[in-house]
């Protein structure tokens, strides 16, 4: 699917969501680029090019909610299968959302509330995917984007909630950032058991993921 890896999204019953795909992330970073466009447009006064590239902002942030948005779950799905699904399994996907300022108040409050329980938030960072998952009890705490938790996506992560005036969490998340690369350097990704002990991912016997 994605995330360099044909796992990162299977559905909780273990199946691969049908294609083609429509990405929660890929859209965050759309939209924020048009707002990039409007305020360049604006500041170099080309008064069209802004006024269109605001209209289809606001547009696209209100089908982001619309198509994205789990009511049963209070939650993001991080993705739209080939027949209009959602695929629906909590992952760290709405960081992006956070990162680029494109949720709602609203809806990034419950976000960010989701993002600190106990089965996403590590004493290491935010999972890659949720501890309750039924991919962590089968593939473990070594699972590849499936509750392993990847250096660079705490960084997003803090920008994420301290742009949402969170900056108290931004503190917490940074400190234990920090102790992280103390402990481990500046590796991509650590896996954490439900015991919060740090392991080692390994491919083909080496501490590394796709950049070995």
């Amino acid at each position: 699917t994605e995330k360099d890896s044909d796992f990162s999204y299977v559905t909780e019953e273990g199946l691969t969501p049908r294609p083609p795909y429509v990405f929660l992330s890929n859209n965050c970073q759309y939209l924020e680029a048009l707002a990039e466009v409007a305020w360049i447009a604006k500041s170099k006064g080309d008064r069209v090019v802004a006024e269109d590239a605001k209209s289809r902002y606001k547009q696209g942030v209100e089908a982001l909610h619309r198509l994205f948005w789990m009511e049963d779950r209070q939650y993001f799905s991080p993705l739209i299968d080939g027949e209009g699904h959602q695929v629906k399994i909590i992952n760290d996907d709405v960081l992006d959302g956070l990162w680029c300022g494109v949720f709602k108040q609203a809806y990034a409050e419950k976000v960010i509330a989701r993002l600190l329980g106990p089965d996403m938030l590590t004493p290491w960072g935010i999972r890659s995917r949720s501890e309750d998952s039924n991919r962590f009890r089968v593939n473990g705490a070594e699972a590849y984007w499936n509750g392993a938790v990847w250096i660079h996506r705490q960084a997003i992560a803090a920008i994420g909630f301290e742009d949402y005036n969170h900056t108290d969490v931004a503190s917490i998340l940074d400190e234990r950032l920090g102790r992280l690369v103390a402990a481990k350097g500046r590796i991509e990704l650590v896996c954490v058991d439900p015991q919060g002990n740090l392991l080692d991912y390994r491919e083909h016997g080496k501490a590394a993921a796709c950049n070995p």
